[in-house]
């Protein structure tokens, strides 16, 4: 009787293999066919394991028909284009090196890079995924391949405008503006201008977002709505003690929040036990 392990391929990965039951030149028994398979899975090496026995001449022959248990090694990415970095388009991914391959973890991430391509405006991005395997360690590598296409652009900016400022003034800040590129970070520096200006405008719960609306692929182009309000115009007032208004900014909380909140008027008025030997703070705050 002859022994093998046979990859599903009809790769012959070993003869007579050690570990096994069933032995060379032995009856054929179903217990140690069982218990072979067992330890074949035990081993970590594969996946499935399933025995098939031929007549050959002179006996039997037992083939241990496996599919490997490979495992993610590395991932590697063409044709990036950034933004994004490749750093975060990996780590869009996700995939658990290391871990067993699966080919729906590799379907899955594909996904969440797509979704990151386009936060960066690369809705027309094609991504596919290439696995190598690597027989020496069971190792599987992922190759992805993008093409990027044109990084799309804004068709045009709607303004809801929430404060006592003027479009023109608003849309200015945001430098945001028909035409221009859409990428993440374009993005969160508009409404981060937005909002930093109305809050050294005292309106401290000043909000500014974007949203983004259905993407036209025959323009490549994207419309986006800013929608900006300003909250209540918040005054603050310290008597007792004289500070520059950057010092003032340091150590009143809500300046370096951004919010006006309960908390923070809890600690703003315990700003002479911040170090500065003042005993007689009274913060007061105004809301119009």
């Amino acid at each position: 009787m002859a022994v093998r392990i046979v990859a599903e391929d009809g790769r012959v990965l070993s003869e007579a293999p050690a570990g096994v039951s069933v032995a060379v030149g032995k009856p054929l028994d179903r217990d140690q066919v069982a218990e072979s398979i067992r330890a074949l899975y035990h081993t970590g090496d594969y996946a499935d394991v399933r025995a098939i026995s031929t007549l050959v001449n002179g006996g039997v022959r037992v083939d241990f028909v496996v599919r490997e248990q490979l495992f993610f090694n590395q991932v590697i990415l063409h044709g990036l284009v950034t933004p994004p970095t490749e750093a975060s388009a990996i780590a869009a991914v996700q995939l658990p090196l290391g871990e067993p391959y699966r080919a729906d973890a590799v379907n899955e991430g594909l996904e969440r890079l797509r979704e990151l391509l386009k936060e960066e405006g690369l809705y027309a991005a094609q991504v596919v995924a290439d696995t190598v395997p690597r027989a020496q360690g069971h190792q599987m590598d992922v190759i992805i391949n993008i093409q990027a296409g044109p990084r799309a652009r804004i068709k045009e900016v709607k303004l809801t405008n929430g404060t006592e400022y003027g479009n023109p003034e608003i849309l200015a800040r945001s430098k945001l503006k028909a035409g221009g590129q859409v990428t993440a970070s374009r993005v969160q520096r508009a409404t981060t201008r937005v909002r930093n200006f109305l809050v050294k405008k005292g309106h401290l719960n000043a909000r500014a977002v974007v949203r983004r609306g259905s993407y036209d692929a025959k323009s490549n182009t994207i419309p986006l709505e800013l929608e900006v309000t300003a909250g209540p115009l918040v005054r603050i007032a310290v008597t007792g003690a004289k500070f520059s208004g950057g010092e003032l900014k340091k150590l009143v909380p809500v300046y370096q929040e951004g919010a006006v909140d309960t908390d923070c008027w809890r600690r703003a008025s315990g700003i002479s036990g911040s170090g500065w030997s003042v005993t007689d703070i009274l913060t007061r705050v105004w809301s119009t």
